[in-house]
């Protein structure tokens, strides 16, 4: 994995600090001692302010963890959906044309230093053949065992069944669970120097962490699979931090009973009033699914949401205002992705409901970047991008068509290709 820059605030901070007596009992220690496992656990409920709770940890070598990423336990008509769903993906310039099952779960697998299972009730961590008694590893412990204290309280599992239902408000929900741990590994890494929450400049370490998480996300190959590794964290820490503001941290708890409702809303900050006055996330109900016709096989639908949708933009206009403004006032959308059955050309319709004034110059020219797309309009003043593999499969794809609700299938077309589980990033800040 190639590590993303330290945020300088937050990096001066702490290597400028002396190194009084950590709070919480923290010490740097082995983290594959039992006694240095025990000590992280107890720490991570001291900082968040809970019990603690006793879950095994694991250590596995990173080889073997990428390797069984590689080859996950998949059926054929799952790796097919993934396959499918990719070339929609790669239509709209948001995925390779040549993924596989293989090489996406390798990707996803070099971001995690460590996870924690709601299944297995276990965490594991990814070794790399070096000390593991540094900081890094004490953080990525906190960070693990928080994720066991969420499991304890809130039923992790239950929560993702409620939520994750639609890649938007996955990474909304994942925001919360990431950011509360996070924030709680930032306490940890900066107790050691001394450093409070109080002593941080977190406006400059956030604006800092997110503009990086955006140039990452604008030229990585697969911004819509490692969405959570560049949203979850930069994103989910300032959210979960404008709810510790508030009332000393009481309403952290409240996230876990009702997390945003996408990706638009955690962007904006915690407690920020929606522009218009209305919903965060819009649901597009009947006007969801084009319906182009026994040609084109459906293979699914998803939600993107804003921060693709401004990723998207950015790939082709690298950060103008216009942009950024359009994601923030994106109500609803949904990806919709077709195969032609004959020649197996992808099709990716992405219908994108905007504030009533939005000019659509920026979504124009980031259709005109993408080889095989066009723009089109539908009721409601939605803007339609309708993107395919090459020119023949677009030319066959109608220019007015009806749409329809969400078709009762999967609801998620992209397996992810390999344990995860509530995961630590391998990133250092």
């Amino acid at each position: 994995m190639r590590p993303g820059p330290p945020l300088a605030p937050l990096a001066l901070l702490l290597a400028a600090a002396c190194a009084p007596e950590p709070p919480c009992g923290l010490r740097a220690c082995d983290v594959r001692d039992a006694a240095c496992q025990r000590m992280a656990a107890e720490a991570a409920a001291c900082l968040r302010g809970v019990d603690p709770v006793d879950v095994p940890v694991a250590v596995v070598t990173r080889d073997a963890y990428v390797a069984a990423a590689e080859n996950p336990p998949l059926t054929s008509d799952q790796i097919i959906s993934f396959l499918f769903w990719n070339a929609g993906l790669a239509a709209l310039g948001l995925g390779p044309t040549d993924d596989s099952v293989a090489t996406d779960g390798a990707a996803n697998a070099a971001q995690i230093g460590g996870f924690y299972s709601p299944t297995d009730k276990q965490i594991t961590i990814i070794e790399n053949g070096g000390a593991m008694d540094s900081l890094f590893w004490v953080g990525v412990l906190v960070h693990e065992n928080v994720h066991a204290l969420q499991d304890a309280r809130f039923d992790l599992a239950q929560l993702a069944a409620a939520y994750d239902v639609d890649l938007d408000r996955a990474l909304a929900f994942g925001a919360v669970l990431e950011g509360d741990a996070t924030y709680v590994e930032d306490l940890a890494k900066s107790g050691f120097f001394g450093i409070g929450a109080g002593d941080v400049r977190w406006p400059s370490v956030f604006d800092q962490w997110q503009a990086s998480a955006r140039d990452e996300a604008r030229v990585s190959a697969r911004p819509v699979s490692l969405a959570w590794a560049f949203f979850d964290y930069p994103f989910g820490t300032a959210f979960v931090k404008g709810a510790v503001d508030v009332a000393n941290g009481s309403r952290v708890d409240h996230l876990f009973a009702a997390p945003p409702s996408g990706t638009r809303e955690v962007m904006a900050g915690f407690d920020a009033p929606e522009p218009t006055g209305a919903l965060w996330a819009e649901d597009l109900g009947p006007d969801a699914v084009p319906v182009l016709g026994a040609r084109f096989q459906y293979v699914g639908a998803d939600r993107l949401g804003a921060w693709l949708f401004e990723v998207f933009l950015n790939r082709a206009l690298q950060y103008d205002r216009d942009a950024a403004n359009l994601a923030k006032s994106l109500r609803g959308d949904v990806l919709s992705v077709f195969i032609e059955q004959e020649t197996l050309g992808a099709v990716a319709v992405w219908r994108l409901r905007l504030g009533p004034n939005d000019t659509t110059f920026a979504v124009d020219t980031a259709v005109r970047a993408l080889p095989f797309a066009r723009r089109d309009y539908a009721a409601n003043d939605d803007v339609v991008i309708v993107a395919a593999s090459d020119a023949a499969t677009l030319a066959d794809v109608p220019s007015f068509f009806e749409y329809q609700p969400i078709p009762p299938a999967p609801a998620r077309q992209q397996p992810l290709a390999g344990p995860r589980g509530i995961s630590c990033v391998r990133r250092a800040r």
